[in-house]
């Protein structure tokens, strides 16, 4: 089950201003405010997320071989190693994780990651486009293409130049600074490359006191941050 209260959110700072910026501290989990990085092989890879299923196969320890469920807590209990964080890892990162954790108890492991299923991925699209609201993410989806999903921009208000990503990835909040004003440029950012439950936020106008506005209806309305998801599993 999954209940989305970020919506609400997303449709009541949808008639607010955003103005070129955005603000980086606030009272909560650290937030970063980074460039447009849509080349990032970092952001190309898919991260594992609570609710996911994963097999992990050894070659010559096959009596470990185990297919679990992320737990929501991100987890996953494994023979030999216990507990293991998976959520927000890449498949290679885990891969990489649980052979170290496993060459305690086992010599030279060999094993490999498979991702079975996605639980259930979408993300958040509000400001000033035409349908603001939820998009499902079955596989890789850009920021464009969100966008498009969501009816598209509003000409008449988006800034274009200034769309924000907001992405939580455990304690760390990071804010990404797109350029979609020529989406089939080069150098534009429309290839950004979203991960399941990022905030897209195409701003309107500018307003008086960026930093505090962007506290206050942005920060202290997602507190921790978790988009109200609920796992039924």
């Amino acid at each position: 089950m999954v209940a989305i209260s970020v919506y609400g959110m997303l449709m009541t700072i949808g008639g607010c201003g955003v103005g070129s910026r955005l603000a980086a501290d606030y009272a909560g989990p650290r937030a970063v405010v980074e460039p447009s990085i849509s080349n990032s092989h970092e952001l190309r890879e898919t991260r594992l997320a609570a609710g996911d299923e994963v097999e992990i196969k050894f070659a010559y320890a096959e009596r470990f071989n185990e297919t679990q469920i992320i737990r929501p807590d991100g987890l996953l209990s494994l023979q030999l190693v216990g507990e293991i964080p998976a959520a927000g890892k890449t498949p290679k990162e885990l891969r990489d994780e649980l052979v170290r954790r496993y060459a305690v108890e086992l010599k030279h492991p060999e094993l490999v990651v498979i991702v079975r299923s996605l639980y259930d991925r979408r993300v958040y699209v509000g400001g000033a486009v035409k349908a603001p609201g939820t998009v499902a993410m079955p596989g890789r989806l850009t920021v464009l293409e969100a966008i498009l999903q969501s009816g598209g921009l509003d000409l008449d208000q988006a800034e274009e130049k200034q769309v924000v990503v907001i992405r939580q990835t455990g304690n760390d909040r990071r804010n990404y600074l797109l350029n979609l004003e020529d989406p089939l440029d080069s150098s534009s950012d429309s290839s950004f490359l979203l991960e399941s439950r990022d905030i897209v936020y195409v701003p309107r106008t500018a307003i008086a006191d960026l930093d505090l506005w962007v506290q206050q209806h942005i920060y202290k309305l997602l507190p921790p941050f978790t988009f109200g998801i609920g796992h039924n599993f």
